[in-house]
This record gives structure tokens, C-alpha cells and sequence, in this order.
């Protein structure tokens, strides 16, 4: 994968629970499900264990914001890229833009913040190394940490 491409998911939208078009939540879980196949497919990890190096270390949501920016059909052939864009020391900040197959047309835009905790004493720690070099290979570019 080159800097410019995102690692990405493709998928045909299930139907909603309304008449019409999926509602706002249907969208937003559509995009949580995304970032967690980021770990599981992309990165390989899975939610037993996610870091081998540090196995006390989890990363939890602070944070979720999703930008609506037209409606999404059941039935529509979409992909949801994914991209890290922000990193600290002791979380980091993924992007999802939800985009139509079809015409490549922005459907929506999301971004989570993870931070990383130990799971015994739940307060913040350093993104295990094995995680960013996971990442940085993934995505096929280096990630700095913010300052």
C-alpha cells in the first residue's frame, strides 16, 4: 500500500430499520465496525490479544465525531477508508471517509480517538511499539509523534 492510499474496506450497506435511507446511528456503526476491521484484518490482532508485547495494554475510545455528508442507501456498494492521522505517545487518532463505489462521492467522515490503557490499573500508557510498527507497515508511511 502506498502513502496515498488508505487502508480500506469495502461492503454493500444491509438494510435499515426505517423506510428510506440508513438513519445516523446505522452510518455511525457502520464506521465503528470499520476501525475495528482495521485491527482485526488489517493490523491481524485480534480482541483476545491484542498486543504481544504488552498484553495489559488496550486501547478504549475517547472520543467519536462523524460528519453526515449525504445519505447512504441499503443495497449501496461502498468503502470505508481508514487512516491514522494524529499520534501521541499515549493514543493516537484514526479518519474513516465513507465514500459511494459508484462515483467515488463522500457519504460521510468519522474520526476516533483511542487512548491506550493498562487493563489492570485502567490509566494511561505508552501505544505499544508493536502497534505503530504494525501501523507505519500497514499504511506504508511513518507516523511522528505530535508534539
Amino acid at each position: 500500500m502506498s502513502q496515498n492510499e488508505p487502508w480500506a474496506e469495502t461492503l454493500t450497506t444491509g438494510p435499515s430499520r426505517h423506510e428510506g435511507h440508513l438513519d445516523n446511528i446505522e452510518i455511525a456503526q457502520l464506521l465503528y465496525d470499520a476501525w475495528q476491521s482495521y485491527f482485526t484484518r488489517g493490523l491481524g490482532y485480534n480482541s483476545d490479544q491484542l498486543f504481544a508485547d504488552d498484553s495489559s495494554a488496550r486501547p478504549i475510545v475517547r472520543s467519536i465525531s462523524v460528519r453526515y455528508d449525504g445519505e447512504v442507501f441499503p443495497g449501496l456498494e461502498v468503502a470505508i477508508e481508514i487512516r491514522a492521522i494524529g499520534r501521541r505517545s499515549k493514543g493516537f487518532t484514526l479518519e474513516q471517509t465513507l465514500r459511494r463505489i459508484d462515483d467515488g462521492r463522500v457519504l460521510a467522515v468519522g474520526t476516533v480517538v483511542l487512548v491506550t490503557i493498562n487493563t489492570q490499573t485502567f490509566t494511561p500508557v505508552a501505544v505499544p511499539e508493536s502497534l505503530w510498527s504494525a501501523i507505519e507497515e500497514l499504511e506504508g508511511r511513518a507516523i511522528p509523534i505530535d508534539a
